[in-house]
């Protein structure tokens, strides 16, 4: 399983609505996705469950739920690096965000 990472050039910022999460292969039942700065990996969204990426091609978008409290964003300073986390993994071990 890759962490990826983000990173926002100089003097610019970088300000995440959401995130795609393609499955190379089966993700299995218990493998997590949490993305935020690095350190924290969680101030964006938390872990979430990859379940339902059952088969190579399939894609999830993570993002922060709208509901009756207005949907948070992350602005990250220019030079901040952006990590994704797995918390834990199952199934095929390809899968790229």
């Amino acid at each position: 399983m890759q962490t990826p990472r983000l990173y926002s050039p100089a003097e610019k910022s970088c300000i995440l609505s959401h995130a795609d999460v393609i499955a190379g292969s089966d993700a299995g039942a218990t493998t997590t996705l949490s993305i935020g700065a690095n350190g924290a990996e969680t101030d964006f969204v938390g872990a979430h469950t990859l379940s339902n990426l059952d088969a190579a091609g399939d894609v999830v978008t993570l993002m922060p739920i709208p509901n009756a409290t207005p949907v948070k964003k992350k602005v990250y300073a220019a030079g901040t690096i952006i990590d994704a986390r797995v918390g834990s993994q199952s199934g095929g071990g390809n899968q790229t965000q």
